[in-house]
Parts: C-alpha cells; sequence; structure tokens
C-alpha cells in the first residue's frame, strides 16, 4: 500500500512536471522569437558598448589606483617605522657613550608622545637591562624574551608580531653598535590596530575620490559615447538613406560626407555608382529609342509599299512593283542585322557563340572589307589605305566572324570621319606579344572623349558628340566579345594632338 501510494505521488508529480513544461516551452519559444524580432540601432550597440567599456576601463582603473594607495601607505608606514627606530638607534647611541640615560628617556618619552601608535618604547643595554622605558616602571628591569639571537648577527630592524597586553602589536627591534661592540637594543612596538585603523580610514577616502570623481567622469563618458556613437552612425544614416533612394530610382542621387575616412569613401563610392547608373539608364533609353526608330522604320515602309501596291492593283504593280519589292527586300534587311545584332550579343554574354575557325589570309579579308565600302568611301571622298606587313602569315580564325569586326570598325570609323578624311587599316606580328598579330584601324575623325575610353566597348554605349549618328551601341560590343572569343584583345586610344581615334585588336597566330 504504502509503495503504491509513493508511486502514484512521483507519477502526479511527473506529470506536473510535464505540464509545467508544456507551459513554460511556448513561453519561451514565443520569447525567443520576440528577441529576434527585436532590432537595435547600430547607434544604440555603440553607445551601449563604449558605456560598458568606459564602465570596465573606470572600475579597473579604481581598483588598480585603490590598490596602489593601499600599497603606498603600508610602505610608508612601514618606512615611517624603520626612520623611528633608527633613529631611536642613533639617541641610544649618543645616551651611551655620554654616560647620560636622561637623553634615552626624554626621546623614548618624546616618541611615545608623538606617535599614537606606538605602545611601547625602550632601550636596554648589553645586559639586557633596561635603561629608557615610555613606562618607567620598567626602567632597570631585566628584558625578556629576545627571541633575535645572537644579538650581535642583527644587522638590520627586525619585525615580528606579538602580544602585549592581550592586544596585537607590532614589534621593530634593532641592535645597537658602537663600532664593533654590541652596547644594547632599540625596540619600538606599534599597536596593529591603529595602524589598520589610520590604513582603513585614509583607504575608505581614497575610496570615496575614487567613487566621486566616477560618478563624475561616468556620465560624461557615457555622454561622450552617445556623441561618438551619432557622429559615426548619421554618415552611415546618409549613406542607407541615399542607397534607398538610388534603388527607387533616383541615381543622381548624391551623398555628401566628407569626413575624410573610410566612409567618405564609400560615399565617394556611391557617388560613382549612382553616376554609372544614371548613365546605364540614359543609355538604355538612347538604346529603347533608336531601336524603336530603327525597327519601326523598316516596318512601316514595307506596309506603306504594301498598301500602296495593293491600292495600285494589278496595272500598278506592273510598272513599279518590282521596285518596290526590292526596297522591300532593302528595309527587312536592314530590319534583319539589327535582330541579328542582339542575337549575337546575346551569343557572346552567354558564351554559346561557335567558331568556325580555319586558316585564312587578312590580307584577302581587308581587301573584301575595301571592296564592301567602296561606295562610301566614294560618297564621303575618304582615303582608305591598307598595310598589311609582308611578316604576317595566315592565321586561323573564323573568317565571317572577323569580317563582322572590320565592319563593326570600319562603319564607326565612317560615322565619324569628316569628308576628306582617312581610314587606315595595319596588320603586323605584334612587338609586345610574339605570338600574336596585331591589327589596327585609324581614322582622322573627331576621336573619343577621353572618359569614354574605358566604357566604349560597353553595351548600349554611345559616345555623345558634335556628330549626330543613329545606332544600336552594339557594334563595339560585339567586336570585343568576337576578339576575345578568338583569344585575343581590343582597345581604343585617340592618336596624338586630337588626329583622330584608333582601334587595335590582336588574334593569335596559327597554331597558338
Amino acid at each position: 500500500m504504502g509503495i503504491s501510494l509513493k508511486s502514484k505521488i512521483l507519477k502526479d508529480k511527473t506529470l506536473k512536471g510535464k505540464f509545467q513544461e508544456l507551459r513554460v516551452y511556448p513561453f519561451i519559444l514565443s520569447l525567443s522569437r520576440y528577441s529576434k524580432m527585436i532590432r537595435i540601432k547600430l547607434s544604440t550597440k555603440l553607445s551601449l558598448l563604449t558605456s560598458i567599456l568606459m564602465v570596465v576601463i573606470i572600475s579597473s582603473l579604481g581598483v588598480i589606483f585603490f590598490v596602489s594607495e593601499r600599497n603606498l601607505l603600508i610602505n610608508e608606514t612601514t618606512e615611517s617605522q624603520i626612520r623611528l627606530i633608527r633613529s631611536l638607534l642613533q639617541v641610544g647611541k649618543d645616551s651611551w657613550t655620554s654616560r647620560d640615560p636622561l637623553i634615552g628617556i626624554n626621546y623614548v618619552n618624546t616618541i611615545k608622545r608623538d606617535n599614537k601608535s606606538t605602545v611601547y618604547v625602550l632601550l636596554s643595554d648589553a645586559k639586557d637591562i633596561i635603561t629608557a622605558h615610555s613606562d618607567s616602571e620598567f626602567i632597570g628591569r631585566k628584558l625578556n624574551a629576545i627571541s633575535v639571537q645572537p644579538k650581535k648577527e642583527i644587522q638590520h630592524p627586525v619585525v615580528k608580531e606579538v602580544l602585549h597586553k592581550n592586544q596585537k602589536v607590532y614589534d621593530i627591534l634593532m641592535p645597537m653598535f658602537v663600532g664593533e661592540r654590541f652596547i644594547g637594543l632599540a625596540n619600538i612596538g606599534f599597536s596593529a590596530e591603529i595602524i589598520n585603523q589610520t590604513i582603513n580610514t585614509a583607504l575608505i577616502a581614497t575610496r570615496n575620490r575614487i567613487l566621486l570623481i566616477s560618478v563624475v567622469i561616468l556620465p560624461v563618458g557615457i555622454l561622450c559615447a552617445l556623441f561618438m556613437a551619432r557622429l559615426i552612425t548619421k554618415p552611415i544614416r546618409l549613406l542607407a538613406h541615399g542607397a534607398e533612394l538610388i534603388g527607387k530610382g533616383k541615381p543622381e542621387t548624391k551623398i555628401k560626407i566628407n569626413t575624410g575616412d573610410e566612409l567618405s569613401w564609400l560615399a565617394n563610392k556611391f557617388n560613382e555608382m549612382g553616376d554609372k547608373l544614371k548613365e546605364l539608364d540614359e543609355m538604355k533609353n538612347d538604346f529603347v529609342s533608336n531601336i524603336t526608330h530603327d525597327l519601326r522604320s523598316p516596318i512601316s515602309a514595307v506596309r506603306s509599299y504594301i498598301k500602296f501596291m495593293l491600292a495600285g492593283g494589278i496595272e500598278e504593280f506592273k510598272d513599279s512593283g518590282e521596285e518596290n519589292l526590292h526596297r522591300m527586300d532593302k528595309d527587312l534587311a536592314r530590319l534583319s542585322g539589327f535582330i541579328d545584332h542582339l542575337l549575337e550579343i546575346s551569343r557572346i554574354e552567354s558564351r554559346v557563340l561557335g567558331l568556325d575557325k580555319k586558316t585564312n589570309s587578312l590580307a584577302k579579308l581587308v581587301d573584301e572589307v575595301k571592296t564592301l565600302y567602296l561606295p562610301q568611301f566614294t560618297e564621303k571622298n575618304i582615303n582608305f589605305t591598307a598595310e598589311i606587313s609582308g611578316d604576317v602569315p595566315e592565321i586561323n580564325f573564323d573568317y565571317e566572324r572577323i569580317m563582322e569586326v572590320f565592319t563593326n570598325l570600319i562603319s564607326n570609323a565612317l560615322k565619324f570621319t569628316p569628308s576628306g578624311g582617312s581610314i587606315t587599316v595595319t596588320a603586323n606580328k605584334s612587338q609586345t606579344e610574339p605570338n600574336f598579330v596585331q591589327i589596327s584601324v585609324l581614322d582622322t575623325g573627331i576621336g573619343i572623349p577621353e572618359i569614354h575610353l574605358e566604357n566604349i566597348f560597353n553595351k548600349f554605349t554611345q559616345v555623345k558628340t558634335s556628330v549626330k549618328v543613329k545606332g544600336t551601341g552594339l557594334g563595339l560590343a560585339i567586336a570585343k566579345g568576337l576578339v576575345e572569343a578568338h583569344g585575343g584583345k581590343i582597345r581604343a586610344e585617340n592618336l596624338p594632338n586630337q588626329q583622330g581615334s584608333k582601334f587595335t585588336f590582336t588574334l593569335p597566330l596559327t597554331g597558338h
């Protein structure tokens, strides 16, 4: 019966514990979730961290100062006691030399009167007879219990803790010598209670000063911490606000932080990013405008021709139908070219560009380019020159792709070279890269603004100049992608004295 009852009680306690656990666990879980929802500001974190650091530093300095003050007081007290025993020793020697015990008695009484912590002061002779004592009843009596023997071997003050009339006393003993002759002892007893009380009183005063200084410094330090935290986080708030505005589609936003540190550098980078985003946005708008115009124009022309031919009937078609069909074919070819550009840049970026590399002649390719653009050279009175070095061998490349690179570069040169100018194509072995051939397209056009040289090969980039031209902004990006797909490099530069621009690309020699 007892065992059964005990088991029931234990079972009930277990069930109660589980019930309490079931009640407490959801509370802990909800508290944990709530704590995760709390977001402490950076300024608050910095203020708390700085305040805690100040409390730790002030507390540590207070402890260090308190301990140092305690050790200093103990050392000063000990040194004062040693000086006192040495002065008594000297007076004892003078009293023995002059054979005048009153000198010693008077000085012993002076020490007892002027030092409240002294319990007894005495001088004894070589036979341990007390010759001077702060209590005159002991004069002439024999000194008891000199624990340090032999006396002649005592060269320094000996400090020991003894009981005198039921009170703890620090007893300092020192032998007296005249030459090598032992003449007696100098002995002073200091009350341990009074000394400790004096030290404790001084330490309490020191502690109070430390607390007072801490009470004054700590609020000032916390205020400084709050100010510094605000000073540090203000630029961060400006950066966050600026980034938010840029994210909302305001790339012209400028973040002004002139702290001269990393935050200022970061703000400048944000501003540069905003400028680039603004530039990209303008490029996108220009691209959309240009591509819309270039796509709409041929479509509108084709629809106009179709409507014209439908309205004119069979007879009208016999007269002008063939000519209109040629015009529609030309417009559709333009439309197909734009679409090809878009597809080409997509293939380049997706790295799915297939190359049909064969051994080909650069000289032959350049002659074909010249023939292709001869009507335009003649129309604009452009002098085209090709300078292919004799040491350039046939190399391995995709003929149609490199033809596309040339057509993009030559078309670009034609757009910006005024009537009467010249375009030159050169090819020779690279002096800096022996395994590559270097091809350049030079023109005497208006050149490229220096700020655009770095991003001239980016998608949709169209340099705004005095010469108004239409285009997709994809030609140079495609040329760069095709050259790099062959393992080469491409760059742009201005010719000296603003004599035009120069586009240079490299292709690996056959077998490399």
